[in-house]
């Protein structure tokens, strides 16, 4: 009985398989209850079927799970028919590639070992199911990450659990090897043990190493956290900055307009004319007001740029397709740019300073485009160049924080250098 819920077990384990793995490639990242999930349920009942009236390496059941992969990845969006033959090639490709990569050897070094192994009531079939399984699951799980579908671990993290687990199949490959010795049938229960045990070791390692991805990408999230935090404080220290001076002349106005009009009703032009000099100075100071149309970006821009006369800045583009974002990741995303590009611009001479902003809304993408002047090249190999300065992760924070929020927004950023400028284009959907 024991050895019959064992093959259930496996022929329920690729129904579990597909439904995961399909959900994962299409960028579904948690399943829920939905009327889909009554495709992977009638392919795993086919499939029991089979497993019983159709002979082994059969096209019957390689169809049926074909078909089935197909039809429950259409079902998360019927117009992504690549994503969908995608996820079926590569969970084919495991589930049928992963077991003859696993029997070819075996059948190699042991005799009869198809006839052992294929429809045996033993405890060598039963570590051979949990070696396929395993290394089907173990396969899967790293395409996941390969395609970056998988958010919890890096690819290094991932070879890594790929290293550790064909460690753990070969001792279990070992076991197996035992059972089928005349000389080692007495001790089934010793060697069935040692299968637990490297199977047990198997899971520990993959739980180990996704727990400390885990702590670290929530050290590095906790990270983007305080930068974010330590920009808002500085973007409010400079916006509070111009709107005091202009609340202050705004206050002021009445009087210097009675002023004026007192030295005029006098005759005394020249004074006049001085006067209104000094309160031109008072104003310049403030910076020249830029208005883009989003009271975000105005409050943002205006406030980073205050205070810097010396740099030459154009905004253009409409921003109107910007309101579905949330005004803190928008003036995050803009001001981490706006403030790579001002410390990029220190390094030039005062009359080569020049930042570009330009908005635009292209098919169903939201644009941000910042272009500044540079003094050496930024790129190497279409890549940012490593920092110089001290600690450069901390230095290189802005960059990740602007990709973090625009992933958020299924958008990406890209980095590029022409005729002297250095560019960043953020897209947002």
């Amino acid at each position: 009985m024991i050895y019959l819920l064992f093959e259930i077990a496996a022929t329920v384990l690729d129904g579990i398989f597909m439904t995961w793995f399909c959900a994962g490639m299409m960028g579904q990242e948690r399943l829920k209850l939905h009327p889909r999930l009554l495709i992977p349920l009638i392919y795993t009942a086919l499939q029991l079927v089979m497993d019983h009236v159709v002979m082994p390496f059969s096209l019957l059941p390689v169809i049926v799970v074909t078909l089935a992969c197909i039809l429950y990845s259409l079902t998360f969006d019927k117009k992504r028919i690549f994503a969908a033959l995608l996820s079926t090639g590569l969970f084919m490709m495991v589930i049928s590639v992963a077991m003859l990569v696993i029997f070819i050897p075996f059948n190699l070094f042991i005799s009869d070992f198809e006839e052992t192994i294929y429809g045996a009531r033993t405890g060598a079939r039963i570590i051979f199911l949990l070696i396929a399984k395993t290394t089907q699951f173990a396969t899967l799980r790293f395409l996941l990450i390969v395609f970056k579908k998988n958010t919890d671990l890096s690819l290094g993290y991932g070879l890594l659990l790929m290293l550790f687990h064909t460690l753990s199949m070969i001792g279990l490959a070992a076991v197996m090897t035992l059972m089928l010795d005349d000389l080692f049938k007495d001790h089934e229960l010793i060697l069935g043990g040692t299968a637990f045990a490297f199977l047990a070791l198997d899971v520990f390692l993959y739980i180990l190493i996704y727990q400390i991805s885990k702590l670290q990408k929530a050290k590095y999230e906790l990270r983007l956290m305080r930068e974010k935090e330590a920009f808002e404080k500085s973007r409010i220290t400079e916006a509070s900055v111009i709107w005091e001076h202009i609340r202050k002349t705004r206050h002021d106005l009445k009087n210097h307009l009675t002023v004026v009009g007192g030295y005029l009703e006098a005759g005394d032009t020249e004074t006049c004319l001085e006067y209104l000099g000094k309160l031109t100075k008072t104003v310049d100071s403030m910076g020249d007001l830029i208005r883009s149309g989003n009271g975000v970006l105005d409050y943002l821009i205006n406030s980073k740029l205050s205070s810097r006369k010396d740099v030459r800045v154009i905004v253009d583009g409409s921003v109107a397709s910007f309101n579905h974002i949330d005004p803190v990741d928008l003036s995050c995303m803009v001001g981490n740019v706006l403030d790579n590009a001002l410390e990029a611009v220190e390094l030039l001479p005062p009359e080569e300073r020049r930042i570009e902003l330009h908005f635009a809304r292209h098919n169903d993408y939201s644009l941000i485009v910042c272009k500044n002047t540079v003094k050496n090249k930024v790129l190497e190999g279409g890549r940012l160049k490593k920092s110089t300065k001290k600690d450069p992760d901390a230095h290189g924070l802005g960059h990740k924080i602007v990709e973090s929020t625009a992933q958020k927004y299924g958008g990406w950023v890209e980095y590029f250098e022409e005729s002297g400028l250095f560019g960043v284009q953020i897209t947002l959907s």
